[in-house]
């Protein structure tokens, strides 16, 4: 019973605090992965995501709430934008809540690459509920949790502390053929900069490490020639997420596999106005036994009275590590809603920054954001 109770319990709190939230939805949760996504559409956004983690992992909830808006500014020559999350682990028993605002600038350099940076600077919260928790002297061989504990429960168990991140993306002028147009875009982003102490505990040198993200998009959408039919558009992907200095040696990024790391490959497809997607997710780029996860996705968008568009998407990882058989995967859900051909004080529709118009030469961002 002991064992039963007490094991788990430090797994989720070592893992929780070890590593960020993995999110599948990755350019449906922006701002997440990437602060320079920040206003990228021109148009005022709002967005809701929703994650479950491992529902088949007995007495153990693993749940992310994340929220989030974003406008764009010429006076900013940029996005201006907001995003509030909380994590929950361990049945609740640990939960980490933040704040935050996200800005953007971008330039284009010659009509050949729009180059976007950003940053955001957040509060962050961890707190351990106590009360929930069961110690080793409430127990008893037959009866189970029976008694109470000798541990001050009183003692503030919280960490409330300032985090910031940046990042930069570069969108390269849509290359176009007889048959298709292509677009590209790399990115990378930090999270965590200056690394703080997010021990609730006490403990020494409890430093949250910082998250290093690399993404690359690429879009190809046949040219329609004024045809009522609408496209199929397939956009692959490559993301890879690292995090933590575990196994780390060398220099960056060359150095060996960090901590906790995700390669993710897949493609994105569209035919207006379904969206899918399929991923495969790796732990580790050297490891050929570190197959994590199939991730499916499907979603839509639609066209709402005032201008509105709405998007959504589910989806579900199938876990096929050694913890399939326990986990149940994972579901994901977002949605966000935009409000297109809004004409307000600080925002211009129709020009570009620099006095350029906004020409498509720099890439399909309608496509997924």
């Amino acid at each position: 019973m002991r064992i039963k109770l007490i094991l788990p319990l430090f797994f989720y709190v070592i893992s929780s605090m070890a590593q960020d939230p993995t999110s599948s939805q990755f350019f449906f949760n922006q701002l997440y992965m990437n602060p320079a996504f920040c206003g990228i559409t021109r148009d005022e956004r709002v967005g809701f995501d929703y994650r479950r983690q491992w529902p088949g992992v007995a007495q153990s909830k693993f749940e992310t709430y994340d929220a989030w808006g974003d406008i764009y500014s010429n006076y900013l020559n940029g996005g201006l934008g907001v995003m509030l999350s909380q994590d929950v682990a361990g049945d609740g028993k640990l939960k980490t809540s933040s704040a935050g605002i996200v800005q953007s600038f971008e330039y284009a350099i010659q009509k050949i690459v729009r180059m976007r940076a950003g940053y955001n600077i957040a509060f962050v919260q961890k707190r351990v509920d106590w009360s929930r928790l069961v110690f080793s002297d409430q127990l008893d061989p037959v009866f189970g949790n029976i008694y109470s504990s000798n541990v001050d429960r009183q003692v503030d168990r919280t960490r409330t502390f300032a985090d910031f991140g940046a990042g930069c993306m570069f969108d390269f002028r849509m290359i176009k053929t007889h048959h298709e147009m292509i677009s590209n875009t790399f990115g990378y982003s930090v999270y965590h900069l200056t690394q703080p102490d997010e021990s609730v505990t006490g403990a020494a040198n409890k430093i949250l490490p910082r998250r290093h993200t690399f993404h690359f998009t690429s879009t190809f959408e046949p040219i329609t020639n004024g045809a009522k039919k609408a496209p199929w558009i397939f956009s692959p992907n490559i993301i890879y997420e690292r995090q933590g200095t575990g196994t780390e040696k060398g220099i960056f990024p060359f150095a060996k596999e960090a901590q906790f790391s995700n390669l993710n490959i897949g493609l994105y497809f569209m035919h207006n106005p379904l969206i899918g997607g399929v991923f495969f997710r790796k732990r580790k780029i050297t490891g050929a036994k570190d197959n994590d996860a199939f991730i499916l996705f499907a979603g839509f968008k639609s066209e709402l009275p005032n201008s509105l568009l709405m998007k959504f998407g589910y989806s579900y990882d199938f876990t096929i590590s050694t913890l399939a058989p326990n986990t149940l995967g994972s579901h994901e859900i977002t949605l966000s809603i935009e409000f297109k051909d809004r004409t307000l004080k600080f925002k211009k529709n129709k020009k570009f920054f620099n006095g350029h118009t906004d020409c498509e030469d720099f890439g399909q961002r309608s496509f997924l954001f």
